[in-house]
């Protein structure tokens, strides 16, 4: 059995950074490139994890609409690390402009 997936949240100031370190299949270092594309799966996944490729690519998407980065690097001893970093600053402005609008709003 795989030990579960390791995960920890730092907030550094102006942006939230989200690290998981999985313990499952190592990403090749010629998957690892291209991990992040849709419909892309590694030779190694196909044959141990169901799916269809989507799930990383949504994640980048969704992450990068919100101007964060999301990256992977393989672990010594197996397994991967995710790192994701989403600004808080970008929270803060959402937050001013929901504030204005609501100001602008007459009853």
């Amino acid at each position: 059995m795989a030990a579960m997936p390791l995960l920890k949240r730092f907030d550094t100031g102006n942006q939230a950074v989200i690290r998981v370190r999985d313990y499952g299949i190592d990403i090749s270092p010629e998957a690892l490139p291209r991990i992040f594309e849709a419909s892309y799966r590694a030779r190694e996944a196909v044959t141990c994890a169901p799916g269809l490729g989507l799930g990383l690519s949504i994640a980048a998407q969704v992450i990068a609409r919100h101007h964060g980065t999301i990256e992977a690097a393989p672990e010594e001893g197996g397994g991967t690390t995710v790192i994701v970093r989403l600004p808080l600053a970008y929270v803060e402005r959402q937050e001013d402009h929901a504030a204005a609008a609501a100001q602008r709003v007459s009853i």
